[in-house]
């Protein structure tokens, strides 16, 4: 299971994230469709953060549903709260070296300490998982942005990622934003 949920992580497969969306489901009340695996999913959930619960709205396994919604805070509550965090990091994409940040933070001070989920759909940009600070600590993060420009959001993501690796020494608000050329 270890190895499915890292291919897919890393590969950012929404079929398998569907499928075994569809497997909890059957695996925990004998049907596997997808309403029956999103239950098990909000039934976590809520037990792993029950605080930020309801920042959440799930329709399916790989958020590409239009009426999925999640906040950062909700995000990055599920990510500190998870029991298996040195499993989580290892399944996840590597700024500048494995998986769908092996092309992006290259040449950067994140590549190599910054571990990741990319998401997108048009007009949005995402990206949460851990980074190693300065001081060598871990941060969980989340960064979701809305904006019809992706490129742009995901210039502006790909900054704050190395701003997150740098903490606490980087530059101010006015840096990070998009620069007219």
């Amino acid at each position: 299971m270890r190895q499915i949920v890292t291919e897919m992580l890393n590969d950012s497969d929404n079929t398998t994230a569907e499928l075994l969306t569809k497997e909890l489901g059957f695996r925990s009340g004998g049907v596997g469709s997808t309403a029956a695996g999103v239950a098990v999913l909000r039934a976590t959930a809520r037990t792993l953060a029950p605080g930020v619960f309801g920042d959440f709205v799930l329709s399916d396994g790989s958020g590409l549903d239009r009426s999925d919604r999640a906040t950062c805070r909700a995000l990055t509550a599920l990510l500190d709260a998870t029991g298996e965090r040195e499993a989580l990091v290892a399944s996840l994409p590597v700024a500048g070296r494995s998986g769908t940040l092996a092309g992006r933070f290259a040449g950067t001070p994140a590549a190599g300490r910054l571990a990741a989920k990319t998401g997108s759909l048009e007009g949005v940009v995402a990206l949460s998982g851990y980074a190693t600070d300065a001081r060598h600590d871990p941060i969980a993060f989340t960064i979701l942005v809305n904006d019809p420009r992706d490129i742009v959001a995901r210039l502006l993501v790909d900054r704050v990622g190395v701003v997150l690796v740098g903490y606490p020494q980087g530059p101010g608000p006015e840096e990070l934003g998009p620069r007219q050329p």
